[in-house]
């Protein structure tokens, strides 16, 4: 008789969990490998599911918490401390058998958090990322790209808990993409003076040419911002430039050092000028001031 009973309180136990968790999109477990097989680990520790079976079948992510870069499965140890973010959807045995979405391998002092990105609110000097009735706010210290997080990014994201907002939103001291690299909006090859944006070269003509200007590499702004997608307005009497892609603005005045990127004075070294009849920006605006990941080979 209390075999029996035990059986079934074991098994309504299961189901409760197995019910609770379908109610989430993306369950953790923190704590102690256990067991390594072959595509199968099984993690102990406290979370959601204390002891779970994860499969390691499909995409799976897996980051060295010390370095915070990705690494790939034969880094995991049995007796490894790991942080174990996975799918909703488990069996009912015991313990319950789930697919791994990402582990984090190593203990830190932060916490993580894995974010599916719902949505997005630009506030200028940070973004605010939804994902799973919570929030995450990214700056650029956090993440240097931070502005080109899209919805449906897969992010993981190192807060500590004192730098909670309120309402609740996690301050992240550190953010990475997981689901792809952000791809070089501008790349410069000097050698045969060729520019491409977005992957597509730009004409090689008087419109885009590059200039050294006193050992400081200058682009052409109008052909670059229009391939960028961005409204360039011009201001012939106060020789100011204004630039619109949705939320986002910037503003430059030809010979100032003084950047204005939505509300936030940026200062660089070099200052916009009109060579030949155009605009030309140093190259460092692109990267500070256009949040646009540039390179020159």
């Amino acid at each position: 008789m209390w075999k029996k009973l035990l059986l079934i309180c074991c098994f309504m136990l299961v189901v409760i969990s197995t019910v609770s968790a379908e109610n989430s999109h993306v369950l953790n477990t923190n704590g102690t490998i256990v067991t390594v097989g072959e595509n199968r680990l099984v993690v102990q520790g406290t979370g959601n599911i204390s002891n779970v079976e994860l499969t390691l079948l499909g995409k799976v992510y897996f980051v060295d918490n010390a370095t915070m870069q990705k690494v790939d499965s034969s880094k995991i140890k049995v007796g490894q401390y790991a942080y174990a973010f996975y799918g909703a959807n488990m069996t009912k045995s015991i313990p319950p058998q789930a697919k791994a979405i990402l582990l984090v391998l190593g203990k830190g002092d932060s916490s993580i958090e894995y974010m599916r990105v719902s949505k997005i609110e630009d506030n200028g000097d940070f973004v605010k990322v939804y994902y799973d009735n919570k929030s995450m706010n990214i700056s650029e210290k956090a993440m240097g790209n931070y502005k080109s997080i899209r919805q449906g990014d897969e992010v993981l994201g190192w807060y500590n808990l004192s730098t909670a907002s309120v309402p609740t939103a996690f301050n992240a001291t550190y953010a990475m993409l997981l689901n792809r690299d952000i791809a070089e909006a501008v790349v410069v090859n000097a050698a045969p003076g060729t520019i491409l944006v977005n992957n597509k070269e730009l004409a090689h003509n008087d419109n885009n040419k590059i200039y050294n200007i006193n050992g400081v590499t200058y682009l052409p702004l109008r052909s670059i911002a229009d391939v960028l997608e961005y409204k360039l307005t011009w201001n012939a009497f106060t020789k100011g430039i204004e630039l619109q892609k949705e939320s986002k603005s910037v503003s430059l005045q030809i010979g100032s050092k003084g950047y204005w990127k939505d509300k936030e004075r940026i200062v660089l070294e070099n200052v916009p000028r009109i060579v030949e009849g155009k605009t030309v920006v140093p190259l460092e605006f692109f990267n500070n001031v256009m949040d646009e990941k540039v390179s020159i080979k």
